[in-house]
């Protein structure tokens, strides 16, 4: 994996990782599990925060997205993983649509198949390794 892609990953997780705890917050969740019980059926609302300002969140399937309050724009979407590390995993898929919103000009890696097949590369080396479906970095 080169050094763009790298940072497009890091600055990503931060991303999930800064909108969890700002959930976990709302929902007074000790954990991203705890929280995800606790919302169950799924739904959305508009949040506040002092860090992020107003957005909506919405829970879908086994994860969240964040977007604009005004639902013009998804600012992050992810889904949660495993019990130990539940929002490092990564689905290629919603990598490759923050880059195409964050980064419109790096048109390289706009596609999930790309991400996929790069995380694949990195499967081989034991740079990642793969659990239900989303990647970990080993």
């Amino acid at each position: 994996m080169n050094n763009m892609l790298r940072r497009y990953l890091e600055e990503y997780l931060s991303e999930v990782e800064k909108y969890c705890k700002i959930l976990m917050q709302y929902f007074v969740a000790g954990s991203p599990k705890e929280m995800w019980k606790k919302v169950f059926p799924r739904i959305r609302d508009i949040v506040t925060s002092a860090e992020s300002g107003t957005f909506m969140y919405t829970f879908h399937g086994r994860g969240c997205r964040i977007d604009k309050e005004d639902q013009s724009e998804t600012i992050v979407d992810w889904d949660f993983g495993i019990d130990e590390r539940p929002i490092e995993g990564v689905e290629p898929w919603f990598l490759a649509n923050y880059i195409k919103l964050h980064y419109p000009e790096d048109t390289i890696y706009h596609s999930g198949i790309t991400i996929r097949h790069i995380f694949d590369e990195g499967v081989v080396k034991g740079e990642f390794k793969i659990v239900d479906g989303l990647y970990y970095r080993q």
